[in-house]
């Protein structure tokens, strides 16, 4: 359990998670590049597209897709050139994301649909319900969907359950229309020009920094590159919301390191590590973590509550 051991230490000395981390920021007609640490933004193209620019998403394999109030279009950065796919037929259609299954999701300002976009066709279906309307973009976060909401709200969905609530005020005075999660599973926010941490257990935010005033307001916000669903975090995320007295906050940031995958949760000083088919459970003040046994006895529970 070298790892894990390593893993412990490092949680209890709080290491920073900014490193490296990168996302894609967009405005009306232009797209950057911005790393979170180093506050640097690198202008990457200003697409020609039907209209406005009303998000943007990227899949597994990092390729960009735009989206505008009437079409969908796929970008190659590479020879600068964005394709249309075709017309979506969303009216108001202003969020993109791709969840850990490979669907595009989208969402409009003009009703509370989650809707599912054909990424080869542009071909939409409604396939669920947002508890608000959106006020500009999805992202996902360990498998969990958000949506920055009309009225300043959080939206969290479950795309299994099918349910969907408000998480929190993001508390400022305009509407959020950035939502991206990073590579090291921050959850980051833009309004206007300005970019911000956001806590998705409330909405809160603390502020980072703003963008180049040539760049314009901010339209949206995409990760870097999807991630693939992992049956980690369903069993996580269900532990969380139906024992949170012992892992808490909620949403706590998966991370790995060597053979583990884990989560820290600092409020309980507890861990969820996973290695292999195995889940070790520790906590603060332990001579040594508890080997809770086979990750497949626990996915049946997970799932059975939606998860």
């Amino acid at each position: 359990m070298k790892h894990l051991g390593l893993i412990i230490s490092l949680c209890l000395a709080s290491v920073p998670a900014l490193a490296g981390d990168k996302i894609y920021v967009h405005s009306s007609n232009q797209i950057a590049l911005v790393d979170m640490e180093t506050k640097q933004s690198t202008a990457l193209a200003s697409p020609t597209l039907d209209g406005s620019m009303t998000d943007m998403a990227t899949d597994a394999s990092g390729n960009l897709y735009l989206l505008t109030f009437n079409a969908l279009y796929r970008y190659d950065l590479s020879t600068q050139k964005a394709t249309k796919i075709g017309n979506h037929g969303i009216t108001g259609a202003n969020a993109l994301a791709f969840d850990s299954n490979g669907r595009l999701l989208a969402a409009s300002f003009s009703n509370t649909n989650l809707y599912q976009i054909d990424p080869t066709t542009a071909q939409s279906s409604t396939v669920g319900s947002l508890p608000v309307a959106s006020a500009g973009d999805l992202a996902l976060m360990n498998g969990r969907l958000l949506l920055a909401g009309s009225n300043d709200t959080l939206g969290l969905i479950n795309l299994r359950s099918g349910t969907s609530s408000i998480k929190g005020s993001f508390g400022l005075a305009t509407s959020v229309f950035g939502l991206a999660t990073s590579d090291s599973n921050i959850l980051y926010g833009g309004a206007n020009s300005k970019l911000f941490k956001v806590d998705p257990s409330n909405g809160a935010v603390s502020y980072l920094f703003d963008m180049p005033s040539s760049f314009g307001q901010i339209n949206g916000m995409a990760n870097f590159k999807a991630a693939a669903g992992r049956d980690e975090d369903r069993i996580m995320n269900w532990a969380e919301d139906h024992y949170g007295s012992l892992f808490a906050p909620a949403f706590s940031a998966s991370r790995r390191l060597g053979d583990y995958y884990y989560r820290y949760y600092a409020d309980t000083g507890s861990m969820l590590a996973f290695k292999g088919d195995r889940i070790f459970y520790y906590t603060v003040g332990s001579a040594a973590p508890a080997d809770l046994g086979l990750m497949s006895n626990f996915l049946p529970m997970a799932a059975a509550a939606g998860y």
